[in-house]
């Protein structure tokens, strides 16, 4: 079935929301729908909690693609092979986590907001590729498949492609996941001291559009941006 995707994405600024995906033609950055596909993963990123009547969605490669610019949406939780994601933690800053001057801008307050959280990419197996900011189709607010960071410096990836994923023990809250290009973006661009987290939001019948820079005009993510690495 033919599923298309809509997500808010929205900035409070001088008390107007602006909601991106109203200029951004999501439409014709998706496929017509997600490859069936038969091979199994073991464990999946997907939402803890809610984002869908059926239960949590999942990081999928939709329609099965495994090229740049490939949308990265949030499917039905089937861990089929479309939904080969991953945790990937990138040794920098104190040896992959928050330090007290990184990755973050330093001044935004980030830093130690989230002191002691886990830095990663979130890695495609097949595709070998990561999601990051979508820039094949000028549609950056969202998530695609781009070119991931080695793992040992966290250089060499894609716009969008770090992450920020809070652990027990660190400083946000647990299983949400802030994108360090958008939040910084938000604080040196906008003046804004508000992170973007990476979030997947829509109706229960829809393949969901997963937004690497999602904002909330309150201050605070919901349960549709806090993600685990499951299994079955």
């Amino acid at each position: 079935m033919t599923r298309f995707i809509k997500l808010r994405s929205r900035l409070l600024r001088a008390g107007l929301t602006v909601v991106f995906v109203l200029a951004l033609g999501v439409a014709g950055v998706l496929s017509s729908g997600t490859k069936v596909v038969h091979a199994n993963v073991g464990r999946a990123v997907c939402l803890s909690d809610g984002g869908n009547k059926y239960g949590p969605l999942c990081l999928n490669r939709n329609g099965g693609g495994t090229g740049l610019g490939t949308s990265v949406i949030g499917w039905t939780k089937d861990f089929d092979n479309n939904e080969d994601f991953y945790f990937q933690q990138i040794n920098m800053c104190d040896h992959g986590y928050v330090s007290s001057t990184c990755p973050f801008a330093v001044g935004s307050g980030f830093n130690t907001r989230y002191l002691g959280d886990e830095i990663d990419q979130i890695r495609s197996t097949t595709s070998g590729k990561c999601v990051g900011n979508d820039v094949q189709h000028n549609a950056a607010f969202f998530g695609a498949l781009e070119t991931c960071n080695d793992p040992n410096t966290g250089t060499g990836g894609g716009d969008g492609t770090i992450f920020i994923h809070n652990i027990a023990g660190g400083g946000g809250t647990i299983n949400y996941v802030e994108n360090r290009y958008w939040s910084n973006y938000n604080y040196q661009s906008l003046g804004l001291d508000e992170p973007s987290w990476l979030c997947a939001r829509g109706s229960w019948h829809q393949a969901v559009q997963v937004g690497v820079a999602t904002v909330f005009p309150n201050g605070q993510a919901d349960n549709t941006c806090q993600w685990t690495w499951a299994a079955p």
